[in-house]
C-alpha cells in the first residue's frame, strides 16, 4: 500500500513539473532573464523549449549602427535583433551585453515599450506579449548607451525562439547570435594634432 501512495505521489510530482515547465516557462510575456546564452548567464532556452540550440532553420541576427571604428564611450547607438523562419508567426528573444570579463556593461534603453521590456535586473532586454508576433520574421529595436572609457570590447549575446504556437514548448526552434564591438581608440597622431 505504501508503494502505491509513493508511486501516486511521484506521478503527481512529475505531471505537475511537466505542466509547470510547459505553461509557466512559456515566456510569451518575455524571458524571465538570464537566457541569452552568454558565458555569464549560463541558462539555455532548451531547458524549457525542446530541441538543440541552432539545430533548426531559423536565422537570428544582431546588428547595430556602431561604426567599424568602435563605440564612443557614453554615446547612444541603435541595436536591432531579428529572427527569420518561414511559416512561423510567434517569436521571442533576449539580449544582453558583456565586457571581456563577462561583466554586464552598457545601458539598455527601451525605445518601444509596446514590444520590448527590460529583464534580468535591467541588464537584458526581451519581448513583451504584444511584441512576439510576426509573419515569417520579427525585428526588435532598442538603444544602448556605451559604457565608460576603458571598458574595451563588448559582446552582445542573444537567444531567439521561433515558436510553433501550439500552446506548449514542444517543436520550437532555439537559435543564438552574437555581435562583438570594440571601443573607439583615437590614433596617436590624432591626439598629437588635437593638442
Amino acid at each position: 500500500m505504501r508503494k502505491f501512495y509513493w508511486l501516486t505521489l511521484q506521478v503527481f510530482f512529475y505531471t505537475f513539473f511537466f505542466l509547470l515547465c510547459n505553461k509557466t516557462f512559456a515566456f510569451e510575456n518575455g524571458s524571465a532573464g538570464g537566457y541569452t546564452n552568454s558565458p555569464y548567464d549560463g541558462l539555455k532556452c532548451p531547458a524549457c523549449h525542446s530541441g538543440l540550440i541552432n539545430s533548426g532553420n531559423s536565422i537570428p541576427g544582431i546588428t547595430s549602427n556602431i561604426p567599424a571604428s568602435g563605440y564612443v564611450p557614453g554615446q547612444i547607438y541603435t541595436i536591432n535583433a531579428s529572427i527569420l523562419l518561414n511559416s512561423i508567426t510567434k517569436f521571442g528573444f533576449e539580449i544582453t551585453s558583456e565586457d571581456a570579463l563577462n561583466n554586464k556593461t552598457g545601458t539598455i534603453l527601451i525605445t518601444n515599450s509596446t514590444e520590448t521590456q527590460l529583464t534580468n535586473n535591467t541588464t537584458a532586454i526581451t519581448h513583451t506579449s504584444s511584441g512576439n508576433t510576426g509573419i515569417n520574421s520579427k525585428i526588435w529595436s532598442f538603444d544602448w548607451q556605451a559604457p565608460a572609457t576603458g571598458t574595451g570590447s563588448v559582446e552582445f549575446f542573444g537567444s531567439f525562439v521561433s515558436a510553433n504556437n501550439n500552446g506548449n514548448n514542444n517543436g520550437d526552434q532555439v537559435s543564438t547570435s552574437s555581435l562583438s564591438v570594440s571601443e573607439f581608440s583615437p590614433s596617436p597622431c590624432a591626439l598629437i594634432l588635437s593638442n
